[in-house]
């Protein structure tokens, strides 16, 4: 979310972002991302609205269980690679750099010594 915009102003922002040059990124990166998704969600779905009586209680309990971990897993991912697809946009177009609490976004460090530095 941007700092100094909120709400409708804070989506429009982050759409000419986009805009700029990435959409067809951003449309595959949803695309991708719903397609690995959507397995997720039909059996997070199938295993709380099934009321079979044929499985025992921990056996049902433990299906429960593992779709919502794997839900949670998912909803996580998907809004973390969002996230990191907003700030890259903004950094490509003359955003300012990420601050942390550690200080200035990530810095380039070399990982190769050069014998004439």
């Amino acid at each position: 979310m941007e700092n100094d915009s909120s709400g409708a102003k804070a989506i429009e922002k982050a759409r000419r972002l986009v805009h700029q040059g990435r959409r067809i990124q951003g449309f595959f990166l949803m695309l991708i991302l719903s397609a690995v998704s959507f397995p997720i969600y039909v059996l997070f779905y199938v295993t709380t609205t099934d009321d079979d009586d044929e499985i025992g209680g921990l056996t049902r309990f433990a299906f429960i269980f593992i779709a919502t971990v794997l839900f949670c897993l998912a909803n996580s991912f998907t809004f973390m690679v969002f996230t990191v697809f907003h700030f890259e946009c903004k950094q490509n177009h003359g955003g300012k750099s990420v601050e942390t609490e550690f200080g200035p976004g990530y810095l380039l460090v070399p990982t190769v010594i050069h014998p004439d530095a």
